[in-house]
């Protein structure tokens, strides 16, 4: 099988490390701990405010709504290292509907939880390969659909990134298998269904 041994959909393949697509692993956009370090926002408010632009210490470009000196509401944050994330804000973390660019053409798209990946969302890759479906803390997890460069797809159920359960693979030549996988291989019981192929004679 040609995909048995590409872990495509595991966060080490076209995800960053942290389990989700962006840097800084989890917590704050900034790890100093709030947007540019501590005290470089000194807005307090009840209410958010409306859109403003914010240089960090650390080369991060904030433009949205602030509260009590963080991130909250809607906004866009670029990375030093080029990442940008443009959405919903709750407390200086992502959270909400968001999507994320990256240098290399890769995005994401969907929603996020206390700054992971978590719920329904597509993720395309720099390679032309894209998953879309659910994501559970950071992981492809749950129901939902790869689509290769190549045109072969998968369908089904996944699991830390990979397929496992049941689903459906179709190749590019339009055969297919349905049944049970572990690990990205076909594992279990399963039926093969072979496209009819077009004979000679006349």
């Amino acid at each position: 099988m040609s995909r048995q041994q590409q872990s495509y959909a595991s966060p080490s393949a076209g995800m960053r490390q942290g389990g989700y697509p962006g840097p800084g692993g989890v917590g704050q956009a900034d790890p100093s701990g709030g947007f540019g370090g501590p005290g470089a926002i000194r807005r307090s408010t009840a209410t958010p405010q409306p859109p403003q632009e914010h240089s960090g210490g650390q080369g991060y470009v904030y433009s949205g709504q602030i509260e009590k000196g963080q991130m909250h509401g809607k906004g866009t944050l670029t990375y030093p290292t080029g990442e940008k994330y443009d959405g919903d804000w709750q407390w200086g973390k992502r959270h909400g509907y968001g999507r994320m660019l990256f240098p290399d053409g890769a995005r994401y798209a969907g929603n996020w939880v206390e700054d992971r990946v978590h719920g329904n969302g597509e993720h395309i890759y720099a390679n032309g390969n894209r998953y879309a479906g659910d994501w559970v803390d950071g992981k492809i997890t749950g129901v939902g659909v790869l689509t290769f460069a190549d045109g072969e797809t998968y369908e089904g159920e996944l699991k830390d990134g990979r397929m496992q359960g049941r689903g459906t693979y179709t190749y590019v030549n339009g055969d297919r298998y349905e049944g049970e996988w572990k690990d990205d291989r076909r594992h279990g019981q399963g039926t093969v269904v072979y496209v009819a192929r077009g004979g000679g004679g006349g």
